[in-house]
């Protein structure tokens, strides 16, 4: 299971890379100013914790594919994610206040798993090295 990270991690690599430079800064842009109107929406409500991890528009900038990472159980990370897809065009508009833009593309929200993968294979990696430790102590004690 090491491949899906690896692989999302060069694709969004070759993304940023490959995109004009006019993509790429809206990008930014639109990723700290998402991230702010997030936090200042989120402030009060005592839900988890929500991070913007990269904002993606495509190439007519008419939409936006927002990566989002949310701490919690996999079924309330689901529920906070529709929440956020649900009040999209509510961050559309705050985020069309704080930036001068001539259409503000539609926001797409997606759920983020890359730090789950990468929890995955760091449990895979710590059992795969007991299970050596463990061997190699056996050997050690037949000797």
């Amino acid at each position: 299971m090491a491949a899906p990270v690896l692989d999302a991690f060069r694709l969004s690599e070759a993304w940023k890379l490959k995109k004009p430079f006019r993509q790429r800064r809206i990008a930014g842009l639109l990723h700290r100013e998402l991230a702010l109107a997030l936090n200042d929406a989120l402030r009060g409500e005592s839900g988890p914790l929500v991070t913007v991890t990269e904002a993606r528009p495509s190439k007519d900038l008419c939409y936006v594919d927002v990566w989002v990472s949310i701490l919690g159980e996999p079924a309330e990370r689901q529920q906070h994610l529709i929440q956020l897809q649900r009040e999209a065009g509510r961050f559309r508009y705050e985020v069309a206040q704080r930036v001068q833009m001539r259409k503000m593309p539609e926001l797409r929200f997606k759920l983020d798993e890359t730090l789950d993968y990468a929890e995955r294979i760091e449990s895979l990696l710590k059992a795969s090295n007991l299970s050596e430790a463990s061997t190699s102590d056996e050997e050690n004690s037949e000797e």
